[in-house]
């Protein structure tokens, strides 16, 4: 595991692309239209705003084919409560708000949000298909309302950010990717 540690901010509405020596390179989805942006590392500030329908240079460098993203299921979805169904008959846990799903070679990752004294945690579960526990932690917690995009692989590796502060990078042994 290698973890890289930032200084404690958050800014909703955004997909992780990468980290720059300049900055991490984000996608943001609630932007009018949505649009990349290069973000300062030290406080999450906007260096630069990249035309709507512009990918940075490096964009095809890196290629989106090496990237896995889950699919995220909110709750009143049947989806949602497929794998929430899951998740209690597992675990005995209840999950709220909302899922994020991926199938990944043999694994099955579930990202999912349980809710104590009016505060969210969110949880990372990994399985195999046979439905075995490879990694079950709390990726953060204390949190007023859910996350998107709470994880994804790149190049057979898992990327979170755990706690609004590391970035933690798990390197996967799969069988065929």
């Amino acid at each position: 595991m290698s973890k890289v540690l930032i200084a404690g901010w958050e800014r909703a509405g955004l997909r992780y692309h990468s980290r720059r020596s300049d900055g991490l390179l984000v996608f943001n989805i609630q932007g009018t239209p949505p649009h990349y942006e290069r973000l300062a590392l030290r406080d999450g500030a906007v260096i630069e705003n990249f035309p709507p329908g512009f990918l940075p240079v490096y964009e095809s460098v890196v290629g989106e084919s090496n990237f896995h993203y889950p699919s995220h299921y909110p709750e009143g979805s049947e989806y949602f409560r497929q794998v929430a169904d899951f998740l209690a008959q597992r675990l005995e846990l209840s999950a709220v708000k909302a899922v994020d799903y991926l199938e990944y070679d043999y694994l099955i990752l579930i990202s999912y949000f349980l809710e104590k004294n009016s505060l969210l945690y969110n949880k990372l579960l990994i399985l195999d298909n046979e439905a075995e526990i490879l990694l079950h932690e709390t990726i953060n917690q204390g949190l007023m309302g859910i996350a998107l995009d709470t994880f994804f692989i790149y190049k057979k590796n898992l990327i979170f950010i755990r706690n609004k502060q590391e970035i933690i990078n798990y390197h996967l042994k799969v069988n065929t990717l």
